[in-house]
Order: structure tokens, then sequence, then C-alpha cells
């Protein structure tokens, strides 16, 4: 594992080699850091330096990385969608209930850590308010102070289970990114199996199964095939 100085030192020369214009340079000096760390900050400069030097696919894959860790990063968020702007498929999106959006972006638009240390405050002022009901106080403030308690509580329970949510979902969202130019989706998991449709480089896809050497995929239009394992990677 790489010690924790040698990659702070890494970091700060391939921040160096970016700022040179040598985003080679910076490219080899994050990848000796991302063996052993992941952030979002380097996950994102990786996105960066892949832009500069022209390489979609692995511009689109590092950006997508740095949101699972950091969700909400408005400069990550904006560079991806330029970058999906020249993929060259434009699939379009299956209509989503409006229930259904608004839950998915309110779980995403945090992080785990937001979740998680939210639903510690709570119980820890659930703690406190709690104290004055068993206190010699008046019986409106107990009453009071007792309801507040409950509610903190009931607030500290469901936080945490958006922090479990939203680490289920870095852990079981299972997406990848298309690498080989041009993909013929097929029917089945063979070579000599029928062809459904054709995608390209860049575009992003669900992974909902595998056999072998192969990956089921589901495209955001709701269409699915299969593709071989090579043509892309993991998220």
């Amino acid at each position: 594992i790489l010690p924790l100085d040698s990659a702070q030192i890494y970091m700060q020369q391939a921040n160096k080699f970016y700022e040179a214009s040598e985003y080679t340079k910076a490219l080899e000096m994050y990848n000796k850091i991302e063996t052993d760390y992941r952030s979002p900050v380097l996950l994102y400069n990786m996105g960066n330096c892949y832009f500069k030097t022209g390489n979609l696919p692995e511009t689109i894959l590092y950006y997508e990385r740095s949101l699972k860790y950091d969700p909400e990063n408005e400069n990550t968020l904006a560079n991806l969608k330029q970058a999906n702007n020249l993929i060259t498929d434009d699939i379009q999106a299956m209509p989503e209930t409006a229930i259904s959006q608004w839950w998915h972006n309110f779980i995403r638009n945090k992080s785990i850590n937001f979740w998680a240390q939210l639903s510690i405050y709570l119980m820890v002022a659930s703690f406190f308010i709690l104290i004055l009901s068993i206190l010699k106080t008046t019986v409106f403030i107990r009453k009071f102070s007792t309801l507040v308690g409950i509610i903190l509580v009931i607030s500290a329970v469901f936080t945490f289970f958006l922090a479990r949510s939203a680490k289920n979902n870095i852990e079981n969202d299972n997406y990848a990114i298309i690498f080989t130019p041009k993909v013929d989706v097929m029917s089945e998991p063979k070579n000599d199996g029928s062809r459904l449709f054709v995608i390209h480089d860049g575009l992003k896809v669900d992974i909902v199964d595998e056999n072998n050497d192969w990956y089921e995929i589901k495209l955001v239009n709701g269409a699915l095939g299969w593709i071989k394992k090579e043509d892309c990677r993991v998220i």
C-alpha cells in the first residue's frame, strides 16, 4: 500500500503537471495514487486529464466514479454533462413518476457522510432533549421535551436509513461505460445471436446480469441486450 505521505506528494506533483498542461504525466501520478486511495477530487482530476487528452470514455468513467463519492458536486456534474453531449448515442430516458423521481433525487443529492452525520446530530440532540423530560421541571416542559425527543429519535432513525440507502446505491448500482467504439448488442450471450441494436463508446449502461464473458445491459430507455465484458468498464 502506498504510504499516505507519498500519495500526497504524488498528488502535488500531478497537480503541477496538470497546471503545466502536461496531462499524460499528471495521469501517471494520479494512477499511482488511485491504486490505494480514492477520493472525489482525485477521480475528478483524472476525468479532467482524460478530457484534455481527448479520451471520452475514460473522461465519463472517472466523472461518474467521482460522483459516487460526491453526488452533488456542481463542477463534476457540469463537466459530465459536457462530456455526455459529445458521445454518439442520444438515448432518451423512460419517463419517471414524480414520486419516484423525487425520492431518487432526495437520496442521491446528498452524500453518505451527510446523512450519517445528520443522524448522529439528531440522536445526540434527542438524548439531551429527553433528559429534560425526566428532570424536575414543569409538566408542560416534560411533555413538550418528550414529544420533541421522540420526533428527533424518529428523524435520526430515518436519516440513518437514508445513509444506508445511499451506501447501498453506491455498492449495488452496477453501471458501466462502453469503451469499444461500436458494440453490437445481442439477444443472448452468444456470438451468433441476433443483433438487437448498436451502441457506441462513452455510453453509460446498467448491468443487470452476467453470463461467463457477457453482461446483460439495460439502457435508460428500457432496452435490454447482451454485450461482451471486454467492451465496457464497470464504474
